[in-house]
C-alpha cells in the first residue's frame, strides 16, 4: 500500500470516529481544508548532496475542529528537490492542535504536537522511510465563515530534522 493510500485512508479513519463522537455528545462538527505552500529545510539538495538548503513544496490538509480550542488535522506535503540526488521528499502528518484564542476571535494561534513519516527517494538507493515527531505553532485567520489563511512553522523529526514554515488558504465546512 503506497504513502498516499495511508494517509487517505487515515484521513477517513480519523473523520469518522470523531464525527461519530461529535454526534454522540451533540457537538457541531467544522472541517477545514487547506492548502499550502511550503518552504523546508533539507530538501533543496544540490547536485553533490553537500549543501542542503532550502526546496519549496505543496501540503494539502484536512482539519477536525471537535472543541472550541482542539482539533486534529491530517496532511500530506510534498517538496520539489530539483536535484539528480534526492528525486523526491513527502511526508504524512497527524497532529494535535490546541487553539489559545477564544471560540469567536477571527484570529486564532494555535500550539501543535504530532507524528510524521516521511520519505525520501535518493538516486542509487531504495526509497527510505522515517517516523517522528511534530512541534510547531500556527495562526488561522478568518476571512469570513467559509475562508481563511494560515501560517506555520514547525520542526519535524522525520527526514533528517527539517524545519518547514507554510502559509496558505482555509476552507472551512
Amino acid at each position: 500500500m503506497n504513502h498516499k493510500a495511508i494517509l487517505l485512508t487515515s484521513l477517513f479513519l480519523l473523520l469518522m470516529v470523531f464525527s461519530a463522537s461529535a454526534q454522540r455528545y451533540g457537538q457541531v462538527s467544522k472541517f477545514r481544508m487547506s492548502l499550502s505552500a511550503l518552504a523546508g529545510s533539507k530538501t533543496g539538495y544540490g547536485k553533490d548532496f553537500v549543501d542542503p538548503g532550502f526546496g519549496l513544496g505543496a501540503n494539502l490538509g484536512m482539519e477536525y475542529v471537535f472543541h472550541k480550542s482542539a482539533s486534529v488535522a491530517g496532511s500530506y506535503s510534498y517538496f520539489f528537490t530539483g536535484s539528480d540526488v534526492v528525486k523526491s521528499v513527502s511526508v504524512i502528518n497527524v497532529d494535535g492542535r490546541y487553539y489559545f484564542a477564544g471560540e469567536r476571535s477571527d484570529s486564532k494561534i494555535y500550539a501543535l504536537l504530532g507524528v510524521a513519516v516521511g520519505w525520501s527517494n535518493r538516486t542509487g538507493t531504495d526509497n527510505n522511510s522515517e517516523t517522528g515527531l511534530n512541534l510547531g505553532i500556527g495562526f488561522n485567520h478568518a476571512l469570513n465563515k467559509d475562508w481563511g489563511f494560515n501560517l506555520q512553522a514547525k520542526y519535524q523529526t522525520p527526514v533528517e530534522s527539517q524545519f518547514v514554515i507554510g502559509a496558505g488558504i482555509i476552507r472551512s465546512f
